[in-house]
C-alpha cells in the first residue's frame, strides 16, 4: 500500500511562498549594492520554512551570534547550497547589526 502526504498546510504554504519572493527582493538588493554578495547563488525556492523561521528570529532581533554559528556548523553538513548562501547572508547581517551597536556605544 502506498504512503499518502499529509496535506500541505496552505497558510503555511503561502507563508513559505511570501518569504521567498522577499528573499527574490533581497537578492535583487543585494545586486544593486556595492557589499557583499551572498545570495547571487541563492534559489529561494530551495529555501524551507526553517529557513523562513530563521529570518524571522533574525528580523525580530531574536537571533544571537551563538545561535548563528550553531546554525551554520549544522548547514556545512547540508547539501543545500542556497540554504547555505541564506545563512551567510544573515550571518553578515547580524555582523553588521553587531558593529552599529559597537559604534553607537562609543
Amino acid at each position: 500500500m502506498k504512503e499518502t502526504q499529509p496535506p500541505i498546510n496552505s497558510k503555511k504554504q503561502e507563508a513559505l511562498i511570501v518569504f521567498q519572493n522577499t528573499v527574490v527582493g533581497l537578492k535583487k538588493e543585494e545586486e544593486m549594492s556595492d557589499g557583499a554578495m551572498h545570495l547571487v547563488g541563492c534559489d529561494p525556492t530551495e529555501l524551507t520554512e526553517e529557513d523562513q523561521d530563521l529570518y524571522e528570529k533574525f528580523r525580530s532581533g531574536y537571533f544571537s551570534y551563538q545561535k548563528i554559528f550553531e546554525k551554520y556548523a549544522e548547514q556545512r553538513k547540508s547539501k543545500n547550497k542556497s540554504q547555505k548562501l541564506f545563512l551567510e547572508y544573515i550571518a553578515n547581517l547580524l555582523a553588521r547589526k553587531f558593529s552599529v551597536s559597537l559604534l553607537k556605544k562609543r
